[in-house]
């Protein structure tokens, strides 16, 4: 008796735990809603265009798990490429989030620090979400690229899901921009949460 109740009941948790995974893994691929963001670059107080080169604002919601990969492919652009050094003529912006009604410890976190050592990154905090929304970026992740002459090269994210790390057709093309290469590829799915999200 006990065996013939057990069964429907193990196979009811089998189809729980299937449905969640199936959850998980649509969520995990799924992009998050962006825009492309201005074509030119906009009259900024915070933020300067590089006039010797290219300029890369990367925007961060500070509390994002998902946004630690994007960080760490970041890092990983930048080291291998020496992207960092003088020469390279690169200017890069992380630019952390801000929502009205958040206190200062909200800035602070994992994904911050992580930020906050990788060579040639200045950080930039955006008080009220100000230059999220000047840049048009809504996405934790996305990223944007400028020419000397302001036009935009590039939008988008540079991992493949969220939270994984990996090679990407959006880091791929940010790389060959960098190193003055053609690429076709001008955006790419941003993979994080909200910008504008207090949590």
């Amino acid at each position: 008796m006990k065996t013939r109740l057990l069964k429907p009941v193990f196979a009811i948790w089998i189809s729980a735990v299937s449905l969640c995974y199936g959850c998980l893994l649509n969520y995990s691929s799924t992009p998050a809603l962006t825009t492309s963001g201005p074509s030119q670059f906009p009259q900024s107080q915070k933020l300067g265009l590089n006039k010797n080169g290219l300029t890369m604002i990367a925007f961060f919601h500070p509390q994002c798990p998902c946004s630690a990969a994007t960080a760490a492919e970041l890092g990983k652009i930048l080291t291998h490429h020496d992207f960092y050094k003088p020469h390279a003529n690169l200017k890069v912006y992380a630019v952390i989030s801000k929502p009205s009604g958040t206190d200062v410890s909200f800035t602070k976190s994992s994904l911050v620090s992580s930020l906050e050592v990788t060579r040639g990154v200045e950080l930039v905090i955006d008080q009220n979400d100000v230059l999220s929304r000047q840049f048009g970026a809504l996405a934790s992740g996305q990223i944007l690229l400028f020419n000397q002459q302001g036009e935009k090269l590039f939008s988008g994210g540079i991992t493949t899901e969220r939270g994984h790390e990996g090679e990407s057709s959006g880091g791929a093309a940010l790389g060959n921009y960098i190193r003055g290469q053609r690429t076709a590829l001008k955006i790419a799915p941003v993979f994080g949460c909200s910008l504008e999200s207090s949590h």
